[in-house]
């Protein structure tokens, strides 16, 4: 029970650090606004720049870390023995 407890307690600190204090780091550390335009916007020609949606980028996100790993797990492996 406390381990469930633990683990509800440490989600919740991550959701308001996300959703709170990254506004704050955004606002008062970085400057950002609402006005920023990203370059999918700005350079858009529907050829190199296009804005797309965020479960297609999360996915190609994803798939470039996790495809990174059967290549660096054995070069790190034959780095350090």
């Amino acid at each position: 029970m406390i381990s469930a407890l633990l683990a509800v307690t440490g989600l919740i600190c991550f959701l308001l650090g996300y959703c709170y204090y990254s506004k704050m780091i955004a606002k008062k550390i970085y400057n950002l606004g609402n006005d920023i335009v990203t370059p999918a916007y700005e350079l858009r020609d529907d050829i190199d720049y296009l804005p797309t949606k965020r479960h297609i980028h999360f996915g190609h996100h994803y798939i470039s870390i996790a495809g990174a790993a059967p290549i660096i797990g054995p070069c790190v492996a034959a780095f350090w023995g």
